[in-house]
């Protein structure tokens, strides 16, 4: 049973096909000597297709250069052969089947297009001219019904003429070249083909070399000013966006993946993507340090570069990401030997990043790792300075002060309303006493426990100082807060403590903004006197104004309250 062929791999086909049968219909008629010339022109092809110059988010070549020279000196199928040899050549980086042959074929169609136009003109300048905007048009436009076959997006549109773009660069640069070529051979023959070579090869490592100093220094600064946005950021988000942005710079078109270790797991949690393409990187929300090359990068701690990740593929879990993002760099993010996280930068082609590339990234990933640090041991101490001392789930005074402030200026600016409770525990001393300061601590404890199931998350519970504590209720009416305020006193009534034959009891107050106040102080003080009177009320409906309180239990002194 015969497969189906798709419109794709139909299209490659005939494209396959109509490049030799145009080389083998116009025949192979040069001189011997122009042998000399096709090699070296081919060899032009190859090493520019073997060794591009990459410029910004492309690249160039001067296979035109190579070609072009030999259809000067020899005609349309010298041409042909050299840059067919050229790329044959070039196919030792990598052959891609059907569309390596494709891509050959577009080249000879475009090439003999060219030739037939050049010997339409006249003087030569028009000639050259006419015959590269033929070949770029026909080229191109065969390589854009091939990507609008495979998807006609505007994301298409946009690589086309970035293609183009680059491709009018690569015939401007090749010119002289070209010039070079041409002289050479008309006065020295094959010596003078081969001769040619050299201004070819020089120019190359020039423009490569140029370029990446440029990028080097270019990066450089990138890095430096990433780095210290980094080392600003005041959140963990801050330092995710100011590293897109570094990627973005540094590493066009590719992907960022960036992971956060788990606490008390060798593993890592997906907090941040960006990719400048339609579609997600398939990349997993955890991956644990035993799964693939990633896993393996958590856990060794060690970066890795991989050029083509094709050549990989077993070491991947996802077998679609290979497929997917070719060119890969995993960069652990640690300091001080702790691994605070991982970066996955990416790209859909293949030899794309190289050490150097490596290296910006490690020092991007390091400063990362040290700012993110930063900020967990920053959010560490203020909650620890936060926190009560000795009492689990009590905010400090200094804390409460702080959000009775942003709660204040909230309610000036929106018009909410909110209320503070004061209350106190009864008899603490009697039980520091009697029972040691650690039944004391309990005593507290199992208070505070109770007051906070009764309150919402947002509500702030403090202690304002031995035996007293304070609670702000945010956007709370004043029957919300009367109501608070009993449902709190009832339940730690109804605590026991196991050890203390005694009934658990708090004296309660509260304030309510702005029905009672609009100052700090004023609330306070409001607040403060309400429990007092509760406190004296609760006294006198026990018969406690004696001097002794009798709570199911033995007699208490009744100076602690």
């Amino acid at each position: 049973m015969l497969r189906r062929i798709s419109p794709i791999q139909l299209y490659l086909w005939l494209l396959t096909v109509s490049g030799p049968a145009l080389i083998i219909v116009h025949g192979l008629r040069w001189a011997s000597h122009i042998w000399g010339v096709v090699i070296v022109g081919a060899i032009m092809v190859a090493a520019s297709t073997l060794w591009p110059i990459k410029l910004g988010q492309g690249s160039i070549t001067l296979v035109n250069a190579g070609y072009f020279s030999v259809f000067l000196i020899g005609g349309t199928i010298p041409a042909v052969v050299a840059g067919s040899l050229g790329q044959m050549l070039g196919w030792v980086k990598g052959f891609k089947g059907i569309r390596s042959l494709a891509s050959w074929s577009i080249f000879s169609v475009s090439m003999l297009a060219g030739a037939y136009v050049f010997h339409h003109f006249s003087p030569l300048w028009v000639q050259a001219s006419m015959f590269s905007l033929t070949f770029l048009v026909i080229n191109n436009m065969l390589v854009l019904i091939y990507y609008l076959i495979q998807d006609n997006s505007v994301k298409t549109w946009q690589l086309f003429a970035e293609g183009l773009f680059f491709d009018v660069l690569s015939w401007v640069i090749s010119a002289p070249l070209i010039l070079i070529f041409v002289l050479l051979q008309k006065a020295y023959h094959t010596p003078g083909a081969i001769l040619a070579f050299f201004p070819f090869l020089l120019i190359t490592l020039l423009l490569g070399l140029g370029y990446n100093l440029y990028r080097s220094h270019k990066n450089t600064l990138t890095a430096v000013r990433v780095a210290a946005e980094i080392a600003a950021a005041g959140s963990p988000e801050d330092v995710y966006r100011s590293m897109e942005k570094g990627i973005r710079e540094t590493f066009p078109s590719s992907v960022l993946v960036m992971y956060q270790k788990i606490p008390h797991r060798l593993a890592v949690r997906r907090v941040h993507v960006y990719y400048p393409f339609e579609e997600p990187p398939p990349y997993k929300e955890e991956v644990l340090a035993s799964e693939g090359i990633t896993g393996w990068t958590i856990e060794s701690r060690s970066s890795e570069l991989i050029d083509d990740s094709e050549k990989v593929v077993g070491r991947f879990v996802n077998p679609r990401i290979p497929r997917i993002m070719r060119s890969v760099l995993l960069l652990p993010m640690v300091t001080d030997r702790l691994l605070i996280g991982l970066m996955v930068v990416a790209h859909p082609e293949p030899h794309q990043y190289g050490p150097p590339d490596l290296r910006l990234g490690q020092i991007l990933a390091t400063q990362a790792a040290v700012s993110l640090r930063k900020i967990d041991l920053l959010v560490e101490t203020r909650h620890l300075s936060a926190k009560d001392p000795l009492l689990a789930g009590l905010y400090n005074f200094r804390y409460f002060q702080e959000a009775l402030d942003r709660e204040m200026r909230v309610a000036e600016e929106e018009g909410t309303d909110f209320a503070v409770i004061f209350f106190d525990v009864d008899h603490l001393k009697f039980v520091n006493d009697t029972y040691g300061h650690l039944m004391g601590d309990r005593l507290l404890q199992l208070v505070v426990d109770t007051v906070r199931l009764e309150i919402r998350e947002h509500d702030v519970l403090a202690r304002y100082g031995g035996d007293e504590f304070i609670l702000l209720l945010r956007r709370a009416s004043q029957k919300a807060a009367e109501m608070a305020m009993e449902r709190i006193q009832s339940k730690v009534s109804q605590c026991e403590l196991d050890t203390i034959p005694m009934t658990l009891g708090i004296s309660v107050g509260y304030a309510h903004y702005p029905s009672d106040g609009v100052a700090v102080e004023q609330l306070l003080f409001v607040a403060d006197q309400r429990m007092y009177q509760n406190k004296v009320q609760r006294r006198i409906e026990r018969g406690a104004l004696n001097g002794t309180d009798v709570l199911n239990g033995p007699n208490i002194p009744s100076e602690n309250g």
